[in-house]
Formats: C-alpha cells, sequence, structure tokens
C-alpha cells in the first residue's frame, strides 16, 4: 500500500516536472514567435494599407506567455506609428464603436490552442467580418495541418467578401479564406512571405481578380414588368441593355440567375410601417438576391439595398403634349442681320445724310444747314423704309447719289426679306412653362410621374417647399401610370398632364410615343442602376467588372449595338469544301493501301470532294488555290522516309493555303517526331492550321511556329475511338494564338504623317500610333524602329523598283509601315493590308471663293437672262410712252422741256422698280393706267426677286467654281495638287481614260507636289487657285493650322486608309483579329474621338446675313457717292468757267458801250 502510494506522488511529480518543461518550452517558442512576426505584420498592413491594428486572442488563457507575446508585438508596431489595441474574442463587438472613426483596420487573430478557435468561431458567429481585414496567425505547432490547411465548414463565418490572410505558424506561404456559399471555405495561396522581400505576390494583386470564378452561382432575380431596358426574347433569355450586361456577367464570373419574381413596381416604403413595396421589397425581405431594372439611387433606398455602378446617366424632364401655340418676340425681326451689318447700315444712313446736305448745300439748293440735315436724314431714312422723295433733284451730282441709295436699298431690303422669311416661317414653339417652378406657377397643368419609382417618394418626402407645392399638383398615386406606354399615352390624350421622367427612359420608347411632346429639363441628373440585396458578398465584384466593362468599351457596345451575343461560345472550325488524302511511294503496304482506299471510299459517300495524291505531286494542287474555297489536307506518315519526304515537300509549298491534318501512324520511327518540338519539320508558319495527331495517344495537337526554330504547339481536342472529338478549349484561333512572345517586327513610318508621330523614345502617337500600341500589348510583341521615310511609295517604272515605305516593306528591310495607306491594285499585288481604320470620302479644298472676292454677277444669277431683258426692256419702252402721254399737255414754246420730261420719266420709272414713290399722281386716266400697272409689274418683280434670294443670299453667297473631276477640267483656271509619290498621283499619271489625261495636264508638277498635309493646305491658301485632293480625315487632323478660310468639295471618291505589312505576312491575320476587337468594344472609336478634330457639321438652324453676302451693293453706294462728289467737283469747275466767262464777257461789253460812250 505505502509503497504504491509512492509510486503515485513519484508520478505526480514527474507529471508536474513535465508541464512545467512544457510551459516552458512553450513560453520560449511564444516568445521567439513575437519577435518574427513583427516585420512580417508591418509587411502585411502595409500589403492592406492601414495603420490601425487590434490584436484578438483567447481570455481563457491563464498564463501569462500570450499577453507578454502581444505586449511585445504591441511596443514594436507602436514604435513603427501604428495605432494597435488589444481585446480578446469575447470583447470583439466593443470594436464595432470603431467602424465609422478609422479606414479599415487589420484584426490579428492570434489561434494558439483548439479553445482558441471555438472562442474565435463563436466571436465572430455575429459580427460583420466583412468589415475589417483580417491576419490570422496559427502560433501553434500542434495540430495545424487539421485546421490550418484543411478547416471544416466555414468555422470563421466567412463571406464571400471577407479578406482573410491566413498563416501557419511559420510556413513562408500566405493563403487567403473566404466562403462562397457560407458552409464551405475557400483557400487559395496568394503570396509568400520572407524578411529579405517582403510579401511577394504569387496569384494577381487585386482581390476580384483572383476572386472571379462564382462556380455557377445560382442567384435570385426579380424583374420588373414592362422595363424600359430589359425583356424576354423569344427563346425565354433576357435581352435589352441590362439584360446583355447582366449575361455578359454570367459569363466573365460564371454564376447563373433564376427568375424568382416579376413584379410591377419598382418599389416605394410605406411611411406607415416602413414596409417597401414592388422589387426593392423582394430584396428587402429576403426573397431576391439581385433586380435587373433600372432603379434611380435615393437615401432611402440606400439603407436597405446596395446599387451596381450606374448603367445609365440620364437628366430628368417634364413631357406634355407640344402645344400648337407659334409666336414671335419683338427682338426676332432684328435677327435677320447680324450686329455689323446693323452697324454698318447706321453708319450708312448717317454718312448720306451728311453726304446729301452737303451737296444741297453745295449746290445752293438750301442755306439753312440744320434744316437741311433734317430734310435729308428723312429723305434718306424714308428711302430706306421703300419709300420716295418729294421733289427729284435736277442737279446730276445729288441725283446720282439718290440713284446710289435707292439701289443700296433695293438690295438690302431684299436680303433683308429673304433672311426674314427663313426666319420667320420656321415654327417657334412657345412653351408654357421653362423650369418647376414656371410649372408651379402656371398651376394648371396636372403632375404625374410612375408608379411605385423613387420619383414618387422624392416629391413625397421631400421639406422643399417646391416639391411641396409639386404634390399638391400630383394625381392620386392609385390613378399614376404604371409604365412608359401607360404614361405617354395618356399625355398624348390629356393636353394638360405632364409627366416626369428621365430622357433615356423616354427614348428606349421615343418611336411608340403617339403624338409629338415637348421636353422641359427639370434640372436633375437620375442615375440608373440595378439592385442587389443589402450588404450582398457580391456588389464589389460585380461593380469591378462593371468598371471595366466601362473602361473597355464593352458597356458602350451593349449599349448600342442590337445584335445578341451568345451565353457560351461554341467553337465552329469552318467546314473543308474538299479533301485531298496525300500518301508516300513508299506505301507498300497492302494493307495499308486499302485503309487509304476505304477511306476515299468513305468520304465520298458522304458527299465530300476527295482526292488521293502521291506527296512528290502536291504542286500540282495549286492551280486549284484560287477555284475552291480552302480545303482539308490530310497527310499520313508511318516511317522516316515518309516525314523526310512531307518536310522536303513542305519547304517549297505555300502552307497557309490549305488547313492540315497530319496522322502519325505507329511505325518504325528513329525519332519522336511526333512531341519533338525543336527545329521546325514541316515548315509551318505562324498562321499555318494544322492539326497533328500521334495514335495511339488520343490528343489533337495544333502545331504553329514563332520563332527561334522551335515548333509551338497546342493540345485542342481529344478524339475517341467512337468518331467524338471533344474540344479542350473554346478559344479561336487567334485567341489561342494572341501570344507572340516579344517578338520583334521591324518597322518603317512615313515622316509627318498625319495620324502618326514618333519622338525620340520611340513612343507613338495619333490614332494610327496608338492603335499599333494596343496591338502590341494585346499579343504581346515589340516594334523595332528601322528607318522613316518622306514618301509612301509608288512603283517607280524607270527604275523598275517600289520607292518609299512600300518599298521598304518589298525589298524585305522592314516587315510593317504604320502610316496611313490607301488601297490599290498594284500595291495588293507586293503588300498585305491591316483592315481599314480609316474609310472616309476624297474630297477637293479650295480657298473659300466668298472670302476670296464676292462675284459681282451673283445678285443678278436670281433672275435668268430673259426676266432681266424683260425688266430693261419695260424699263426703256414703257418712259418714253408716258412721255408721248405728257407732251399732249406741252404749251407752245415748252417743247425744249421734251428731253427733260423724257430724262425725268426715266428716272421715276427707275424709282418705281427700285419701290419708290411718285411726287403727285397725274389727274388723267391714261397716266394713271399706265403708272399703275408699272408698279404692278414693278412690285410682282420685286417679291419674286425676294423670293429667289431667300436661299441666295440667306445661306451665305459661295458659287462653287467645279463640282465635280469633269467640272474641275471644264474650268480650267485651277491647279490639282495631291500628294507627291503617292497612289493619288499615280491614280491618274497611270490611267489610260481620257478623264484621267486631262487631270493631269491641269496637275501641279510633280515636283512642286506637297508631300505633307500641311504642304498642300499652305499651296491652296498661299498660291493662287490650287485644289488639293485629299481626305476628309487627313484635312481633320490639322488641329492646329488655320492658314485660311477653306471650302470642300466632294470628289466622289472612297479611299480606306489601314497599314501594311509584307506580303503574306504570317501576321497579318493576328493582327486584324485585335483590330477587329478593338473595333467591336469601341477602342478605335475612342482613339479616333481622342485624335481627330471633329468636324463641324451644317445644322438646320437660322443663319443671319453677313456683311460679305451685300458688299457689292455697298461698293456700289461708295461708287455713286464717288461719281456724285466728282460730278459737283465738275460741275462746280463748269460753273466757275461759266461765270468767268460771263464776267469777262460782261466787262468787254461794258468797255465797248464805255468807248463808243466816249
Amino acid at each position: 500500500m505505502t509503497h504504491n502510494i509512492q509510486c503515485i506522488e513519484s508520478l505526480k511529480s514527474s507529471s508536474e516536472r513535465l508541464h512545467h518543461s512544457i510551459q516552458v518550452v512553450r513560453s520560449y517558442e511564444l516568445h521567439t514567435v513575437a519577435e518574427h512576426y513583427v516585420p512580417f505584420i508591418i509587411d502585411v498592413a502595409e500589403f492592406y494599407r492601414t495603420r490601425s491594428v487590434f490584436f484578438l486572442y483567447a481570455e481563457s488563457i491563464k498564463a501569462m506567455e500570450m499577453s507578454t507575446m502581444v505586449f511585445k508585438l504591441t511596443r514594436a508596431l507602436s514604435r513603427e506609428g501604428f495605432r494597435t489595441l488589444n481585446l480578446y474574442f469575447s470583447e470583439l463587438h466593443e470594436s464595432s464603436s470603431y467602424v465609422r472613426q478609422v479606414v479599415r483596420p487589420l484584426y490579428i487573430a492570434v489561434i494558439s490552442d483548439y479553445k482558441a478557435i471555438d472562442e474565435f468561431s463563436l466571436a465572430v458567429s455575429t459580427y460583420d467580418v466583412s468589415f475589417p481585414a483580417w491576419l490570422v496567425m496559427f502560433v501553434y505547432v500542434g495540430h495545424r495541418s487539421e485546421y490550418c490547411h484543411n478547416p471544416p465548414g466555414n468555422i470563421f463565418h466567412l463571406r464571400f467578401d471577407t479578406r482573410m490572410l491566413v498563416r501557419c505558424y511559420k510556413e513562408n506561404v500566405l493563403r487567403e479564406w473566404y466562403s462562397l456559399d457560407g458552409k464551405r471555405t475557400e483557400i487559395d495561396d496568394v503570396a509568400t512571405w520572407s524578411v529579405e522581400k517582403g510579401i511577394a505576390m504569387i496569384a494577381p494583386p487585386i482581390l476580384h481578380d483572383r476572386r472571379y470564378n462564382l462556380r455557377g452561382l445560382i442567384m435570385k432575380a426579380v424583374i420588373v414588368k414592362d422595363g424600359p431596358f430589359i425583356m424576354l426574347d423569344e427563346n425565354g433569355e433576357l435581352d435589352g441593355v441590362y439584360g446583355k450586361i447582366l449575361r455578359e456577367l454570367c459569363v466573365t464570373l460564371n454564376f447563373t440567375f433564376e427568375i424568382v419574381s416579376k413584379v410591377d413596381e419598382y418599389g416605394v416604403q410605406n411611411p406607415q410601417d416602413g414596409s417597401w413595396t414592388g422589387a426593392v421589397g423582394e430584396l428587402y425581405a429576403g426573397r431576391g438576391d439581385i433586380s435587373i431594372s433600372d432603379f434611380s439611387m435615393t437615401s432611402a433606398r440606400l439603407n436597405v439595398v446596395d446599387f451596381t455602378l450606374p448603367l445609365l446617366l440620364s437628366k430628368c424632364s417634364i413631357y406634355i403634349k407640344e402645344p400648337n401655340i407659334i409666336a414671335v418676340n419683338w427682338s426676332s425681326y432684328f435677327l435677320a442681320f447680324g450686329p455689323s451689318l446693323w452697324f454698318i447700315i447706321l453708319g450708312v444712313i448717317i454718312a448720306s445724310t451728311i453726304l446729301v446736305t452737303f451737296l444741297k448745300v453745295t449746290n445752293r439748293m438750301e442755306r439753312n444747314i440744320k434744316t437741311s440735315l433734317h430734310d435729308s436724314f428723312l429723305e434718306v431714312w424714308g428711302i430706306f423704309c421703300q419709300q420716295g422723295i418729294i421733289d427729284f433733284p435736277s442737279r446730276s451730282s445729288l441725283r446720282i447719289a439718290y440713284l446710289s441709295l435707292f439701289l443700296l436699298t433695293v438690295i438690302v431690303s431684299a436680303a433683308y426679306s429673304a433672311a426674314l422669311i427663313s426666319f420667320l416661317t420656321s415654327d417657334i414653339l412657345v412653351l408654357p412653362f421653362n423650369s418647376l417652378e414656371e410649372f408651379v406657377q402656371d398651376g394648371t397643368y396636372q403632375f404625374a410621374v410612375f408608379r411605385g419609382t423613387a420619383d414618387y417618394n422624392i416629391f413625397m418626402n421631400s421639406k422643399d417647399p417646391l416639391a411641396k407645392k409639386l404634390m399638391t399638383l400630383m394625381m392620386k398615386e392609385n390613378d399614376l401610370p404604371l409604365n412608359l406606354i401607360e404614361g405617354f399615352q395618356r399625355v398624348c390624350k390629356n393636353p394638360k398632364l405632364a409627366l416626369y421622367t428621365s430622357d433615356e427612359i423616354k427614348k428606349s420608347i421615343s418611336f411608340g410615343i403617339p403624338c409629338k411632346v415637348a421636353t422641359i429639363y427639370a434640372g436633375r441628373i437620375d442615375s440608373l442602376a440595378m439592385i442587389l440585396s443589402k450588404n450582398n458578398p457580391f456588389t464589389d465584384l460585380i461593380n469591378f467588372h462593371l468598371q471595366k466593362f466601362v473602361n473597355n468599351g464593352m458597356m458602350n457596345r451593349l449599349k448600342d449595338e442590337t445584335f445578341k451575343k451568345q451565353l457560351h461560345k461554341v467553337v465552329k472550325h469552318h467546314p473543308a469544301s474538299s479533301v485531298f488524302l496525300f500518301y508516300t511511294a513508299a506505301t507498300g503496304d497492302f494493307k495499308f493501301s486499302m485503309t487509304i482506299k476505304t477511306w476515299l471510299r468513305s468520304l465520298s459517300r458522304e458527299r465530300i470532294p476527295v482526292l488521293g495524291i502521291h506527296l512528290s505531286n502536291v504542286y500540282e494542287i495549286t492551280c486549284y488555290r484560287y477555284r475552291i474555297t480552302r480545303p482539308l489536307f490530310v497527310v499520313v506518315l508511318f516511317d522516316d522516309e515518309s516525314v523526310l519526304e512531307f518536310s522536303k515537300v513542305s519547304r517549297n509549298f505555300s502552307m497557309s493555303f490549305p488547313a492540315w491534318y497530319v496522322i502519325f501512324f505507329p511505325g518504325n520511327y528513329r525519332r519522336d517526331y511526333c512531341h519533338e518540338k525543336s527545329g521546325n519539320l514541316f515548315n509551318v508558319r505562324f498562321d499555318t492550321e494544322m492539326l497533328v495527331m500521334c495514335p495511339p495517344d488520343r490528343v489533337m495537337r495544333e502545331w504553329y511556329y514563332l520563332s527561334n526554330n522551335k515548333t509551338e504547339t497546342f493540345d485542342l481536342a481529344t478524339w475517341e475511338p467512337s468518331g467524338v472529338i471533344t474540344f479542350l478549349t473554346n478559344l479561336t484561333l487567334y485567341e489561342r494564338r494572341r501570344d507572340m512572345k516579344g517578338l520583334a517586327l521591324r518597322t518603317v513610318v512615313v515622316k509627318d504623317g498625319p495620324f502618326i508621330s514618333v519622338d525620340e523614345n520611340g513612343k507613338m502617337s495619333g490614332i494610327f500610333g496608338e492603335v499599333i500600341t494596343e496591338i502590341t500589348q494585346a499579343a504581346n510583341f515589340t516594334l523595332k524602329f528601322e528607318k522613316s521615310v518622306k514618301e509612301y511609295g509608288r512603283w517607280d517604272e524607270r527604275r523598275k523598283l517600289w520607292t518609299g515605305a512600300i518599298g521598304e516593306i518589298v525589298a524585305g528591310r522592314a516587315d510593317i509601315s504604320i502610316s496611313e495607306f490607301s488601297l490599290t491594285n498594284p500595291r495588293l499585288d507586293v503588300i498585305d493590308y491591316t483592315l481599314p481604320i480609316i474609310v472616309t470620302s476624297m474630297r477637293f479644298y479650295i480657298k473659300d471663293p466668298l472670302y476670296n472676292g464676292v462675284k459681282w454677277n451673283g445678285y443678278f444669277k436670281v433672275f435668268d437672262l430673259k426676266i432681266w431683258l424683260f425688266i430693261i426692256f419695260i424699263i426703256t419702252i414703257a418712259p418714253f410712252l408716258v412721255s408721248l402721254l405728257k407732251m399732249n399737255e406741252l404749251r407752245e414754246g415748252e417743247t425744249h422741256r421734251i428731253v427733260s420730261i423724257i430724262i425725268e420719266n426715266y428716272l421715276q420709272f427707275w424709282g418705281i422698280f427700285c419701290q419708290q414713290g411718285l411726287t403727285g399722281i397725274p389727274y388723267r386716266l391714261s397716266l394713271r393706267l399706265a403708272y399703275f400697272s408699272t408698279f404692278l409689274s414693278a412690285f410682282v418683280v420685286f417679291a419674286a426677286y425676294s423670293g429667289a434670294l431667300v436661299s441666295f443670299l440667306a445661306n451665305t453667297i459661295r458659287i462653287l467654281p467645279f463640282q465635280s473631276f469633269e467640272e474641275l477640267v471644264n474650268d480650267g483656271t485651277y491647279k490639282l495638287a495631291v500628294y507627291k509619290d503617292t497612289s493619288d498621283y499615280d491614280m491618274f499619271a497611270y490611267a489610260n481614260d481620257t478623264l484621267s489625261k486631262k487631270i493631269m495636264k491641269i496637275m501641279k508638277k510633280e515636283k512642286d507636289l506637297p508631300s505633307t498635309t500641311l504642304e498642300g493646305i499652305s499651296q491652296v491658301c498661299n498660291e493662287h487657285k490650287v485644289t488639293f485632293l485629299t481626305t476628309v480625315e487627313i484635312w481633320m487632323s490639322l488641329k492646329d493650322y488655320k492658314l485660311c478660310k477653306m471650302v470642300t468639295i466632294k470628289s466622289g471618291q472612297i479611299s480606306s486608309l489601314a497599314m501594311i505589312l509584307t506580303k503574306n505576312n504570317p501576321f497579318t491575320n493576328l493582327i486584324n483579329h485585335h483590330m477587329k476587337n478593338f473595333l467591336y468594344n469601341g477602342v478605335i472609336d475612342r482613339l479616333k474621338t481622342k485624335n481627330t478634330r471633329m468636324m463641324v457639321r451644317d445644322e438646320l438652324t437660322f443663319k443671319t446675313v453677313s456683311f460679305q453676302a451685300v458688299k457689292p451693293i455697298f461698293d456700289l453706294l461708295q461708287i455713286g457717292f464717288i461719281l456724285s462728289i466728282c460730278i459737283l467737283i465738275m460741275e462746280k469747275l463748269y460753273s466757275y468757267q461759266k461765270r468767268n466767262f460771263n464776267e469777262r464777257r460782261n466787262a468787254r461789253l461794258r468797255n465797248n458801250i464805255e468807248e463808243n460812250v466816249g
């Protein structure tokens, strides 16, 4: 008994010593861990970009080791400037008070044993684990493989958007923990850590680039019926802008959705109980995860649901039925002329008044200058108001001055009438209000929004006085329209109903509105987005990829395009038009020969054209190249001789022409040809389509060549004996070969090209430069600039070679030229073109004839020659006939007045046709009828002249010298300029048609042709009558050069501008593949908008008449006034000479009389 007690005490003492030893060891380990983890924690905090660190550990640990370790860590981090806090797991919820006070902190959970795992799991079960960033450190070695590497279920209650890094003891691998469905923990290796290098990423650094696969997750979706941006097509698939975007997200993120509910309303909040209706209510109640409709963002909704990024931004407007009210503002009559022309007319009136007064005073017709100024001003003002003068002056100087004024006022009045017609005949819509404030002040309209939308809540819950006034005009909630069609139908039926909605929503049914509606901007911008349940773990992921769609142009493409994109891409190879089966002469095996014949017969039964040919006769197939579509060449190999023979044949054969299927039959091969990648055994190219199969291996591999004398292979599909082919990828040919592995292409560019420039560092700009830069990044190749040339290139008949950039390509000194080249047949024989980046029309550019001098005969082209001859006939004959009628009133002794009467009648009739009156109405009936007929004809002629002048003056006088190549040749006064040494010159120089030969006669000398666009424009502006033929885009590329005002004339030709490569370049199709993708996703359109100045297009708006349009008439007035002054001087000289003559004669008479008297 005593012995047993001693044994027990001895065992207890040994156990206590062992426990103490373990504690000592454990304490040493924890202290070592503390020193080891300080730099690690600092690196993790910098990885998460935070300076706040919270330590969490188990409360149940009675020993001081853990507290000491955490204290050491806290002190070390504080020295580094980190804010720290220590909490037990049970105190985790106390940190919630810091949620709104700090940027996302780093929570460090220290796991030391099983009990700590349980306490941590219990603490986070009711905590939002998505708020902080987490670092979980398993510092205890025991059983770490069970919990740290393979945790059961979701022990830490993780979500998809949880950011948690886990480190198991002192391992250098950092793992990321999250949960996709809340039931299982997903673990990914994301980085390694070392003291020397810190954190080194082994996965994509961006969170949502790592978590892009939702693994077929099914989301419960809710849609709003009759939504403007989502619908179901005939196959039951989602369509519309929002439907297409969601389908793209499904493909990108690998998730699906199930429509669980279709509701009538978007959703509003019930103010009594706080509940929500419609789609928002479905998500708030947990019956849906996402609603695929256009929801407006409001503060109330943000409290109960999550929003995606806005898919549409739209102005909100009020829509009413277009009122039938047309009015003209009093100021509208002054808009017919521009301000400068009004000032010139005012100046002419003042100057004319002064000149007429001067002439009258000088001719001693008036003695009081002040009175004369008043009278002259009224006379000039009356002339401009189409009134006559009381008495026509007898002095020629005054008559010419008045005649010039009459002519000026006729033209100015006609121009004013023409401009005013185009202005007043355009309906000016008068809206009853132009803002929400005026809408409330009007008070005669009912206000409506769509039922169950955020718009109703905005006005109903707002404390703004304007919103309260709008609610007094709002229709009853139950009477509000539910959808777009119903809303606009009510607007069309009720002229006093105003509908409030966004412009984008209205545009979605623009063609379905049964009446014309007027738009009044309401001053609010609406953001339309999809919604998800509140705190949905996938919101950030969806927003991340929506932002990607915006950046890469896919969002714009989905908005604009009408085509439907399939959810799953199915790879379909082009069917072969025919099959050629090749074999070798060494085929002496009877069984093999029978196999070949069996294949031929079987393919024939399938109605596939098939032909068995010996390999040595493969060159005979080239005659079929341009007669059939791409055939399939099947090559059967069974020994070294057949392999070498095929290798020899392929050296001089175009391996890119057919599709190839090469079969290595089991046989005696000295080398493993099928799997050996060194060398280029069959002389394949990058664009060769060759499938290789090596039975019994069932993998079908794709062979092609890139560089470094190495054949590239790609496992494309597997083949089953049953005949089933299973593709291992759904990528297309050039998606599989998109990586050129940094291959360098030799490059040549044209100097001073309008669409590309290269700086001293080799960086390219301009639309062509930026497009090729995008392609180099997408295909992973580089450009090696070999040379810059001055010319694009043409065929030099004398030297029998190509010049310029094309010459460099043809000579093999470059692989690609990144400049804009026109497509021509001679060039297509020696080079390859990419897809056209710009397709544009060719135009003539000439100096604006309006600013190059207005043609004086422009005003006479309103009437044709016959009408002008008729008017001249009337003005010539009518005054003579009236003079005959007036001669009957002459008294005896007044016959000397006949000439004066005829001249006076001519001036009166000229005044009548210039819309002037008579000084008095004759009392004789015969004269009255004559004048009445003249007034009537003059009025009709003037009205016709004014009407015809509408399109002639109001749209600016610009009579172009030619409208086509034929008219250019017929005009003969212009010299034609095109780019030197380009296809534009060759197009005319080597043509045999008559027109081209005539064009060459007016072409500038070849040595004088411009080399750049700027030189061409300079020649147009600085030389006399030169027209420059070029494309619209090249002219638009000159953003900062405005040498003169020019106009364009369409030539009728279309030009396609593209880059060029060497003939049969293996990378042409790859580059075209990426360019086609850039066209689809909007990249090229964005680059065009960025690099090209948008052309200012003429709009159908009213244009004022400029001074240039009527300048010749003012010149006539100036000439008339100058002529009046000259005649006045002549009259004064004549009067002076006559007075001197009379004085001398009178003096002689007096002298004679005095002499006779004396």
